[in-house]
């Protein structure tokens, strides 16, 4: 027998918790996993053992602010037989993702409003300008 362990910490976390007004919330997750397995010793058939853990934090708009934490230790084990006494080939893989998702709503900065009603006068003025003309 064959086997595999990996000592492993993960955690998922957002900051924020959700922002007022958005339809979605933020979102942090991590997933690891494990594999080992073969052939059986027939050829014909594998034999496989697959081990995973997830940590996963979900904030949707009305949640308390804040954000929120989740995390794991441990030893993961995956293990591959071959009791027979015929050769078989076997593989081992670790695989670890991870993935979050935040929404931001855009809040002007205060140029932008300056800017905003610069233009609006300026545009005010042309009008009054054009109609004076015309008199």
């Amino acid at each position: 027998m064959v086997s595999f362990s990996v000592n492993t910490t993960m955690s998922a976390s957002t900051t924020i918790g959700y922002t007022p007004g958005a339809l979605e919330g933020e979102a942090a997750s991590v997933l690891m996993s494990l594999y080992a397995g073969g052939l059986s010793p027939d050829g014909g058939s594998m034999v496989d053992d697959l081990q995973q853990h997830s940590v996963s934090v979900y904030y949707v708009d009305g949640d308390p602010l804040g954000g929120a934490s989740d995390s794991w230790s441990g030893i993961m084990t995956a293990s591959f037989s071959n009791l027979s006494n015929h050769s078989t080939q076997g593989e081992f893989f670790a695989d670890a993702s991870i993935g979050g998702r935040s929404v931001i709503s855009a809040v002007p900065e205060p140029g932008t409003y300056g800017m905003l009603l610069g233009g609006l006068g300026l545009m005010g003025a042309l009008a009054r300008r054009r109609r004076n003309r015309g008199q």
